[in-house]
């Protein structure tokens, strides 16, 4: 019987419960956007207002990476690897007399996981401003 009057009351707190603070929709505050005059004498107000620009903050904007880096570290180091291991393994397998093909193979699967990793890896460090 208590177990039906504990579940109850749960049910009806659960039920009754409010969301807190933390839980409701926060409203968005932007920022103002700035006014920019393209004057050509620096007076403000020389053109007509048309020519006035309002900067808003671009959110996908995108700073620069090491990606291509990190995609070009990252498909040699694999490929190489790749590649010297299937030459490996084929020659410990059996004496092959042409490595070349599973070489080949090795490179471009493992290479092409490099190029995936090492450019996700470098895109994590922004390029240093000069």
């Amino acid at each position: 019987m208590t177990s039906k009057l504990s579940a109850a009351g749960v049910a009806l707190l659960v039920a009754m419960a409010e969301p807190a603070a933390a839980q409701g929709p926060r409203p968005v505050t932007w920022p103002a956007p700035e006014r920019v005059s393209l004057a050509p004498s620096g007076v403000v107000g020389q053109w007509p207002a048309r020519t006035s620009i309002v900067l808003i903050p671009d959110s996908l904007a995108v700073a620069p990476t090491h990606w291509r880096l990190g995609a070009i570290v990252g498909g040699t180091v694999f490929g190489t690897l790749g590649a010297g291991t299937a030459v490996a393994l084929c020659q410990s397998d059996n004496p092959c007399r042409a490595p070349v093909w599973p070489a080949l193979g090795a490179f471009l699967l493992a290479g092409g996981i490099g190029v995936a990793l090492g450019a996700l890896i470098g895109g994590q460090f922004p390029v240093a401003a000069s």
